[in-house]
């Protein structure tokens, strides 16, 4: 684990300037090492030193331990953490997963419907 966090680490500091807030998500991450924990709660405070702000998303408190300083960026789910990054940017959070069509939806459902004939009745 340590070795992938140094690449998110270095990926981060190469890419800075691009952005203002990052979001990790660290869903999948069973374990971590303490070496691995120290670089990413030091990349937090890197990115606030540079004016910028990083998300975790941790739902199991496998990467950071509730209580350790670092409760107010660490969030359950992706829309959260976008959420939080859109109220630290000061503009409103979009939805990330696109709403479906109703036309869309509406369409596919008579497409079904004339794939599926009722079965002919016999008359008596």
């Amino acid at each position: 684990m340590f070795a992938g966090v140094e690449r998110v680490l270095r990926s981060v500091d190469r890419d800075s300037a691009e952005f203002s807030v990052a979001i990790l998500d660290v869903t999948r991450v069973d374990t971590i090492n303490d070496p691995a924990r120290a670089l990413l709660a030091s990349m937090s405070t890197t990115l606030r030193a540079a004016g910028k702000n990083g998300f975790l998303v941790d739902p199991d408190a496998a990467v950071i331990v509730p209580g350790r300083g670092f409760d107010d960026v660490v969030l359950g789910t992706i829309d959260d953490a976008v959420a939080a990054a859109q109220d630290w940017l000061g503009s409103p959070a979009p939805s990330i997963r696109p709403k479906p069509d109703p036309r869309a939806c509406l369409s596919r459902t008579k497409e079904h419907r004339s794939d599926q004939r009722a079965p002919r009745r016999r008359h008596p």
